[in-house]
């Protein structure tokens, strides 16, 4: 089933009439990676609503002003006198250096090769496979607070005010469950049946 008509109802609901390329791009990765997870829906509706709260609406894969007055915002010193500041970076805005090298040893694990987040932080941005990735592992993992997913969004119970605790507490919590609740509605619209997606082309199964 094509995805278009849950396009066009985002556009209505929290595009403001348009939804060109450069946003959608990010929109299909998280859609995939979820799909390739076997997350449920809700779980991809809580992602969508986080990147999209996180990004500026996918506008920023970087932090605004890097960082600057926040202490990871400080540039570390690394092998050969390198400095590198580990500001929010990709759709989730990753911050610390604790997380980069968390998030390091996780993808080297998954994809079978060194990848270093920590000497090449900005490796996390513009690859969209690989950042939609590093956005599904922090949000399953529970790489940035200890919280993931699966304690707030399971079968019978979606807690998605809750579920920003994943993130960052309770900081703008009930804004970014409503932008879950659009996502879900939209997402609604390219299942076929209530409670699975036997599809390839179908982006997650629902909880």
């Amino acid at each position: 089933m094509s995805r278009e008509v849950f396009y066009e109802r985002l556009k209505s609901t929290l595009y403001f009439g348009s939804l060109p390329q450069w946003q959608r791009d990010p929109i299909e990765a998280l859609l995939n990676e979820g799909g390739r997870r076997e997350r449920s829906l809700q779980d991809c509706a809580y992602v969508l609503a986080t990147a999209h709260h996180e990004s500026g609406r996918f506008k920023h894969r970087e932090e605004i002003g890097r960082g600057e007055g926040h202490a990871y915002g400080e540039p570390v010193y690394l092998y050969r006198n390198r400095k590198v500041a580990f500001y929010g970076r990709s759709w989730p805005q990753h911050t610390w250096l604790g997380n980069y090298a968390k998030l390091s040893v996780a993808a080297t694990l998954a994809f079978q090769r060194p990848i270093d987040f920590v000497n090449n932080p900005d490796l996390l941005v513009g690859d969209l496979p690989l950042e939609a990735w590093a956005m599904w592992e922090g949000m399953v993992s529970g790489l940035w607070t200890g919280k993931n997913l699966a304690d707030y969004i399971r079968p019978g119970a979606v807690d998605y005010v809750q579920a920003r605790r994943i993130v960052n507490g309770t900081d703008r919590a009930d804004e970014i469950a409503a932008y879950a609740a659009e996502f879900e509605a939209a997402l609604t619209l390219i299942t076929e049946e209530p409670d699975a997606c036997p599809r390839s082309d179908c982006p997650m199964r629902s909880a």
